[in-house]
């Protein structure tokens, strides 16, 4: 099974973690937005990344209260907790059994590829901008795809990370 570091580490092709709360992508930053700017939501997915040096699937629990947002990456086969994150009043906290994911990036990819435009524009910094279509989005770094996010009407999303050739397929999972 691939390591979920590499799952995440991909996604937004992080070269580094800033303050709490800030992932830095190529092109400039992304700053955490709070919980109040999506709706709420308590659900589960099945998380499916594949690479040229290897794949791996994950059960992902996501809570947004309104006030704060958790995220949960568990083993499907285990039920072992790898990484949990929450972002409340501008904190960032973290738990689970995995240290090498910096502590932002996995609500970052999760903001950047579900949150409203708006919201996630306001998180972005330098060259970065988020390109939105119904049912695509695209982040770029100067007219150049960082990570193209295609949605389907069935509730199935696809990131693409092109210059990782990294592919993570999102679904709708009942609650276990």
């Amino acid at each position: 099974m691939l390591h979920p570091a590499h799952l995440l580490g991909a996604s937004l092709l992080l070269s580094g973690c800033l303050s709490s709360g800030e992932a830095r992508l190529p092109g400039g930053t992304y700053r955490l937005q709070p919980a109040s700017f999506a709706p709420k939501a308590d659900t589960w997915e099945e998380v499916e990344f594949q690479h040229p040096k290897g794949q791996g699937k994950f059960l992902v629990h996501i809570l947004n209260t309104g006030a704060k947002i958790r995220l949960t990456i568990l083993d499907p086969a285990t039920m072992a907790t790898l990484l949990a994150c929450s972002y409340e009043n501008g904190e960032l906290k973290r738990s689970g059994i995995d240290r090498e994911i910096p502590d932002a990036l996995p609500l970052a990819l999760l903001q950047i590829a579900t949150w409203p435009a708006d919201a996630v524009q306001a998180g972005l910094t330098g060259s970065l901008r988020i390109v939105a279509e119904p049912h695509r989005r695209v982040l770029e770094d100067q007219r150049t795809p960082v990570a193209v996010i295609e949605g389907s009407p069935s509730g199935q999303r696809t990131i693409r990370l092109p210059s990782y050739g990294a592919t993570i397929t999102v679904r709708t999972a009942p609650q276990p």
